[in-house]
């Protein structure tokens, strides 16, 4: 951290622009995603590519669709991590990728932005329209 940037704690600080990027992300790519899935296992798509795909599916007992569903979630949240914690690297010790909302660095932001996904207060709970990950994958 450069000294003249402030970290705060995650989620224990109000930051709205924090708080924008976790909205977006939770609404434009996880809750896409697990919505992506769902019509999958429901076969409501139309795309003759995933026609096969969800014929298969379709033959699938509803544990098995659940247990499709939980892989889908936890990749899903496991990428978004994963992204996160590379921004936050990058950031701390080479400063050469910044995503910027309202001006600001959002890995400054936070003391550690691959967590804010996480938790009571984290953005699965407050932004995805999904909630928390399933306790069990």
């Amino acid at each position: 951290v450069r000294p003249d940037e402030e970290r705060s704690s995650p989620m224990t600080d109000d930051h709205p622009s924090l708080d924008k990027f976790g909205r977006f992300l939770m609404e434009h790519f996880r809750d896409h995603a697990i919505d992506d899935v769902d019509t999958l296992l429901a076969a409501g798509w139309k795309a003759p590519g995933v026609q096969a795909l969800q014929t298969e599916l379709v033959g699938f007992t509803e544990e098995q669709r659940a247990v499709v569903r939980r892989c889908l979630i936890t990749c899903v949240d496991g990428a978004i991590h994963a992204f996160l914690f590379k921004l936050q690297e990058r950031s701390d010790f080479e400063d050469d990728l910044q995503v910027l909302v309202d001006g600001k660095n959002v890995a400054i932001l936070s003391d550690g932005i691959h967590g804010e996904p996480f938790g009571e207060e984290g953005w699965q709970a407050r932004f995805s329209k999904h909630g928390q990950s399933p306790d069990q994958a």
